[in-house]
């Protein structure tokens, strides 16, 4: 039903955090896509996620910054879920925000 897009650049504890809450959701999203804007290349095995979310995230790293609402559109152009969700890699979500 939800499919989250979430934006990072450069921020990878708060990038762990902001995860960790969407994982943490009384309601599981559809999917996550990670839009990597930063100049690190993430993959899979970098997140300690549970086996379910590792088969959930679709990670996205860009050859360069397409800032905020480029990067978001790309992950909106991908996303399979009926509703869209957006979090910044410096934001947490409450346990039933979804």
């Amino acid at each position: 039903m939800f499919s989250v897009v979430l934006v990072t650049y450069n921020r990878e504890k708060q990038l762990f955090d902001a995860l960790k809450s969407v994982e943490s959701q009384s309601y599981l999203p559809k999917e996550i896509i990670l839009i990597n804007n930063g100049a690190k290349k993430y993959k899979k095995s970098d997140f300690k996620l549970t086996r379910l979310f590792k088969k959930k995230i679709l990670i996205i790293n860009n050859k360069k910054n397409l800032f905020q609402s480029a990067a978001r559109n790309k992950g909106s152009y991908i996303a399979k879920g009926e509703f869209l969700c957006f979090l910044d890699d410096d934001d947490k979500w409450e346990k039933n925000y979804l």
